[in-house]
């Protein structure tokens, strides 16, 4: 089990992770939680937290956009130098 504190709150779960990388995750989500209620009118956790969960999906699916482009251009390089080798290969056996 870890306990980890989420604004002023203590949570007790079971977790794959250990408690050092779960610290990091709620200490992330604190401080996201924190900012975002400074700029709001209201102190609804609830919106707050439904905001936070938007920007951390947000930037996890930019980083992943950027991932799967980033894979692709390696990819078409690997096939590139892939094509070069065995050109270079079909010429030397001729």
């Amino acid at each position: 089990m870890v306990e980890v504190e989420i604004n002023g709150q203590t949570y007790r779960m079971a977790s794959p992770y250990d408690e050092e990388y779960m610290q990091r995750i709620s200490a992330v989500l604190n401080d996201k939680l924190t900012a975002t209620m400074k700029g709001m009118r209201t102190r609804s956790t609830q919106q707050a937290l439904i905001l936070v969960a938007l920007d951390i999906i947000d930037e996890y699916l930019k980083m992943k956009d950027k991932l799967d482009n980033e894979h692709a251009v390696l990819k078409g390089s690997i096939n590139n130098m892939i094509k070069e080798v065995d050109d270079t290969i079909a010429k030397l056996d001729k």
